[in-house]
C-alpha cells in the first residue's frame, strides 16, 4: 500500500475543482445563470464591484493567463503577488491508536509471500492543513477562499474516500511576516483539520515454519 499524502490529494482536489468550475461557465455561455459561478455570487456587489462579473474574470483564466491561479504544496513566497493557493501543514499529532506499535493479525497487516511474512504497522495522524490564498488584489483573496470554503463543504464525502477522515473546516486571516512577503499582499487561509490512518511495511521479513523436525531424545530418570 503507497504511502498516504495528503497534500498530493488536496491539490488534485482543488486544481480539478477550479477546472470544473471553468469548463462548468464555458459551457453555459449561452446563459451564465446556470452556471455554478453565478450560484456562487450573483446578488454579491460591494459598491461599485460585482463580485459575479470579477469572478468570472478571475477563475475562467486559461494557464497561458499572466495571473492565472496556481496551486502549490508549500508556501512559495515568490507568487504571493499573484493569486495563488498554497497547502501547508502547520501540525500533526498523533491520533487514536491501538495499544502497542500497531501489527495487525488480518489480511491488511500480513502478506505471505512464499516462505516470507511481510509484517506492516498502521498510525493514526490528526493533522491540520492550511489552504493559503494570495494575491496583491484583495477582492481575488475573497473569491478563492469563499469558492474553495464552498468547494470543500460539496466534496466533504470525496475526501472521507480518499483517507482523510472526520474532515472539519475553519478559516482565519493571516498577519503578514514583512520578511517573508511584501506589506501589499493579502492572505486568507483555510483550515483543513481530518484524521488518517498510515499503514508501512517493516523493513525486514520473517520466515515461515514449514518443517517440524522431532528427534529421540533419552531422558535419564533415577
Amino acid at each position: 500500500m503507497a504511502l498516504q499524502v495528503p497534500e498530493v490529494t488536496l491539490r488534485k482536489l482543488i486544481e480539478g475543482f477550479l477546472l470544473h468550475i471553468r469548463n462548468d461557465y464555458n459551457a453555459n455561455l449561452a446563459d451564465t445563470t446556470k452556471s455554478l459561478l453565478y450560484a456562487y455570487f450573483t446578488g454579491i456587489n460591494d459598491n461599485k464591484k460585482n463580485y459575479f462579473d470579477e469572478a468570472v474574470d478571475l477563475f475562467t483564466r486559461t494557464p497561458d493567463h499572466a495571473r492565472y491561479i496556481e496551486t502549490r504544496m508549500f508556501f512559495d513566497a515568490q507568487r504571493g503577488i499573484i493569486p495563488t493557493i498554497h497547502i501547508t501543514m502547520p501540525s500533526e499529532s498523533v491520533g487514536m491508536n491501538s495499544i502497542g506499535i500497531g501489527e495487525g493479525g488480518d489480511e491488511g497487516h500480513r502478506i505471505v509471500d512464499g516462505t516470507d511474512i511481510f509484517v506492516q504497522y498502521e498510525r493514526r495522524f490528526d493533522t491540520q492543513y492550511h489552504i493559503v490564498c494570495t494575491s496583491d488584489n484583495h477582492s481575488e483573496v475573497l473569491m478563492m477562499y469563499y469558492l474553495l470554503r464552498a468547494g470543500l463543504i460539496s466534496v466533504l464525502d470525496s475526501v472521507a474516500l480518499e483517507g482523510l477522515e472526520n474532515a472539519k473546516i475553519s478559516g482565519q486571516e493571516l498577519k503578514i511576516n514583512p520578511d517573508l512577503v511584501p506589506n501589499h499582499i493579502y492572505m486568507r487561509s483555510i483550515g483543513l483539520s481530518f484524521s488518517y490512518d498510515e499503514l508501512v511495511p517493516r523493513w525486514w521479513t520473517d520466515s515461515l515454519v514449514t518443517d517440524i523436525c522431532v528427534r529421540n531424545v533419552d531422558i535419564i530418570t533415577e
